[in-house]
């Protein structure tokens, strides 16, 4: 599936007296008399994914909830607001603020300023199929007396995500040709468990570091096939497969195996020839970018693989091209192993 971002239109109107039930401020930051005072009217709206086989597409544009906050320039808060519908109206001041928005993300009402705000963390356990976390950023805006002010803002999704399209039996060797030869599951490692919610710092936790280990995140990082799949030789699995991952800066592409630290996100394949398991690491991106698609077309097994989870095979063992979209999609074309 192709992925395009949620849009937030944003109007800016003349100062009202009064406030909607959601409206939360601080006294002393809005006076409420204020003649040159601005209300923003927001109302959230999303655009069209192109639809993929295995993925509702409403699973991954649906928003249950939007959170918006606006700072002043020395940082702190003038405004927050939330809502469980896609329309809020805020009031503010004029002049320059910093303007965050956030969709399906636990409630972020004790934030009190700006530092505060970035300092929080997102979670990726806080995803699920029907509920993505997105956020904007931080848009600077300038809101000017009166009505016209008007602002668009983009909420894009915090997670990655991961597309197999096609994994095919492709033994080169008549000696494996004959065996039995099954799919046992596809899985995420070194997966970034954390993000700041203002996008700019470093992952502090990980899932799966080295190898699977069964999680709270299992339903987004990890997938059995359905108890698994056996292929023939020649034979494929064509129904695409979805995995999802917090952003991972690194760009250390190269460190495998060993003792943990901080390296690149994998796809692993995990299958079994003749019930001797093997494993498939493949090095997804360097680095993994949120609210991205990285397809890969397909995946030819060419021989036994790794007895490592994080050591990938060479690329004589497993094929494999990956292609990048903005969800934004990417795609990693067809990889051969």
């Amino acid at each position: 599936m192709k992925l395009k971002n949620l849009s937030l239109v944003l109007g800016l109107c003349a100062v009202m007296a009064s406030c909607t039930a959601d409206y939360v401020s601080s006294p002393d930051n809005i006076k409420s008399a204020n003649p040159d005072g601005a209300v923003l009217n927001l109302s959230v709206t999303d655009s069209y994914f192109t639809k993929a086989a295995s993925v509702n597409p409403a699973d991954e544009k649906k928003i249950s909830g939007v959170q918006a906050f606006v700072f002043a320039e020395d940082g702190s808060l003038e405004a927050y607001q939330n809502s469980q519908s896609t329309s809020l109206q805020i009031r503010c001041t004029t002049g320059p603020k910093k303007l965050f928005v956030f969709a399906n993300a636990p409630s972020l009402s004790d934030v009190n300023d700006l530092n505060a705000l970035k300092k929080k963390s997102s979670l990726l356990s806080d995803n699920y199929l029907g509920s993505f976390v997105m956020a904007s950023g931080q848009k600077d805006i300038n809101l000017a007396t009166g009505n016209g002010n008007n602002v668009n803002v983009v909420v894009s999704r915090i997670a990655a995500r991961v597309e197999i399209a096609k994994i095919t039996n492709a033994m080169s060797s008549v000696q494996h040709q004959s065996k039995q030869f099954k799919i046992i599951a596809a899985y995420l490692t070194n997966v970034a468990a954390n993000a700041s919610y203002g996008l700019d710092a470093a992952p502090t936790e990980y899932y799966n570091k080295l190898g699977y280990q069964s999680s709270a995140v299992d339903a987004l990082v990890y997938d059995n096939f359905s108890g698994g799949a056996q292929l023939n030789n020649g034979a494929s699995i064509n129904v695409p497969h979805y995995l999802y991952a917090y952003p991972n800066p690194s760009t250390d592409n190269t460190t495998h195996g060993g003792n943990w630290s901080p390296r690149c996100t994998k796809l692993v394949i995990k299958a079994s020839l003749d019930n001797v398991v093997y494993y498939y690491p493949i090095v997804i991106a360097a680095p993994l970018t949120g609210n991205h698609s990285y397809r890969i077309d397909e995946i030819k097994i060419t021989r036994p693989g790794s007895k490592d989870e994080d050591v990938p095979v060479s690329f004589a063992d497993c094929s494999y091209v990956i292609t990048v979209t903005d969800w934004a999609q990417q795609s990693l074309g067809t990889v051969e192993i």
